[in-house]
């Protein structure tokens, strides 16, 4: 009989050992963990890892080999490898390093590539990540810690997530939506530098973190997120779709946050974003909005601006394009062109810029047709508050000229006019790099005179939006602080952070993680 209870013991500590071996985790030794035993550092990580281990079902447990490695230059991982620089027995910042790196293995991050304009996205569940991983291992250490003597120290994983999401610089009081509106499209271009994450953190503290509390089981999903390229409306709807039937609910939870629908396009705010260009700041003039946050689209009929041939094909600023029919011929610049309006004379393009503090237009000229025996030829007229600034005739010959010219200052309606020239049969043109630079370096964005721009700064700005303050937050004069404001200062902090750590941005393989994040 006690033969066989050893027996049946020995197989159950077989099953277990089993189990606990599709994952194993090897802390490499380093002067940098300031002595604390290697034993302590793996029981620690094979703690964190059990908290999303249990939650996730047997498909999506996370199996194989992690190495934990010290690293000054961390918090980042590189395939499976996780470099951490927390120094010592110093608990809870372990916690918050090791789960967002894990958070990025949860993701399967390999399989997307660094380019993704969606990397924003994924630092956001794993910003969320580390704030739910040091709540949920403060509970179960009330009566299951690692090590008896760690109970001890639970608080001080609540105290430590508290203080992260108690800093000024993560605090955001508008809806996801308008979260969206605002960064969403800065972020896209940001392709993981480190400058994104105190943004990000704004979004996933506020909005997301609750819906994991609530509902942990949602990390099946985020071991399904997809590896789309689209705007985040695209990239929702594909999670949602290619996710399994049981996980559907947490993504359609994130959806609904974020009050995403298949009209986002058409709901979004279009009052545009800055692009911080090489030779000035500018924004892009586009035909059809995309869900852009960057260009200003036409506020005149579509019938005026598809020319006679009743459509009109465009590559957006975000580099994908939109149907081609058959009356539109490829031509040379397609693919070097960022950006470029194909349409036909005649077409009248109107856009708004009365929030714009205007200096020029910029833009390519290109005849694609080269039929009708040479005949092409287009005649470019703009008017401000219809009054004609500029004037140009361009035929075939012409091809592919740039032409720039001077914006009157407080113009607040510009039209582009495009006309046949009598050719009307072979008149096709391409507006390429179609932009408006912006003059933004006179204006003061300093806002509480401390001697930098950041986001508090835009703090600042956000609460005198609803309520008076002590601060001059109009800082471009025009008698109100409103949502230019915001834009404007939102975009000089930004130049500010990137500034701040050049050495940090311009690292190829570290995803995650900088010494930003502790400003």
């Amino acid at each position: 009989m006690r033969f066989r209870k050893c027996f049946l013991l020995l197989i159950l500590m077989l099953i277990i050992k089993s189990a606990s071996a599709d994952l194993t985790i090897t802390v490499h030794p380093h002067n940098g963990w300031g002595g604390s035993p290697i034993t302590n550092i793996t029981r620690l990580c094979e703690n964190v890892v059990a908290h999303y281990q249990d939650h996730l079902r047997e498909e999506h447990k996370l199996q194989g080999h992690i190495n934990v490695h010290y690293d000054p230059a961390g918090p980042f991982v590189i395939s499976n490898d996780i470099y951490i620089s927390t120094k010592g027995n110093v608990l809870p910042q372990f916690i918050y390093q090791f789960s967002h790196e894990l958070t990025h293995i949860l993701q399967n991050h390999t399989i997307t590539s660094r380019d993704n304009p969606n990397l924003w996205f994924q630092e956001s569940i794993c910003m969320m990540s580390s704030i739910w991983a040091l709540n949920e291992m403060s509970k179960t250490w009330a009566d299951n810690p690692p090590y008896p003597k760690w109970k001890i120290y639970r608080h001080n994983l609540t105290n430590y997530a508290q203080t992260n999401m108690d800093r000024d610089v993560v605090q955001y009081n508008g809806t996801a939506t308008e979260w969206l509106n605002e960064w969403e499209s800065f972020l896209r271009t940001q392709h993981g530098n480190f400058s994104q994450h105190l943004i990000v953190a704004q979004l996933s503290y506020t909005h997301f973190l609750d819906i994991f509390e609530e509902h942990p089981e949602g990390w099946n999903a985020v071991r399904q997120m997809p590896a789309t390229h689209g705007k985040i409306s695209e990239y929702m709807f594909d999670w949602l779709s290619s996710v399994n039937e049981s996980d559907k609910e947490i993504v359609q939870l994130l959806i609904d946050k974020m009050d995403i629908s298949d009209d986002l396009a058409d709901s979004i705010d279009t009052i545009p974003e800055i692009v911080l260009g090489e030779i000035g700041d500018y924004v892009h003039l586009t035909c059809k909005n995309k869900n852009s946050m960057d260009s200003l689209t036409p506020i005149n009929s579509p019938k005026q601006w598809y020319g006679y041939t009743s459509d009109v094909w465009e590559k957006y600023p975000d580099g994908s394009k939109a149907p081609r029919t058959g009356l539109h011929d490829d031509f040379d610049e397609m693919h070097d062109l960022k950006h470029f309006i194909y349409t036909h004379a005649p077409a009248i393009l109107s856009y708004d810029i009365s929030s714009l503090p205007v200096l020029y237009f910029s833009s390519d000229v290109i005849l694609p047709h080269p039929y009708c025996g040479g005949a092409a030829s287009i005649e470019i007229i703009a008017l401000a508050d219809d009054v004609e600034i500029y004037a140009k005739e361009v035929y075939l010959v012409d091809s592919g000229i740039h032409i720039e010219f001077d914006i009157p200052t407080n113009t607040q309606n510009f039209d582009i006019l495009i006309g046949d020239l009598g050719n009307q049969g072979c008149d096709h043109v391409v507006l390429g790099e179609p932009r408006i630079y912006i003059n933004n370096t006179s204006i003061d964005t300093d806002v509480n005179d401390d001697g930098v721009v950041d986001l508090e700064d835009v703090n600042l700005i956000r609460i005198a939006m609803e309520k008076d303050t002590e601060w001059d937050t109009d800082v471009n004069d025009d008698g109100v602080t409103d949502e230019f404001d915001l834009k404007i200062v939102k975009r000089k902090a930004i130049l500010a952070i990137v500034a701040a750590a050049p050495s940090l941005i311009k690292r190829k393989k570290i995803t995650t993680w900088s010494e930003l994040k502790k400003r």
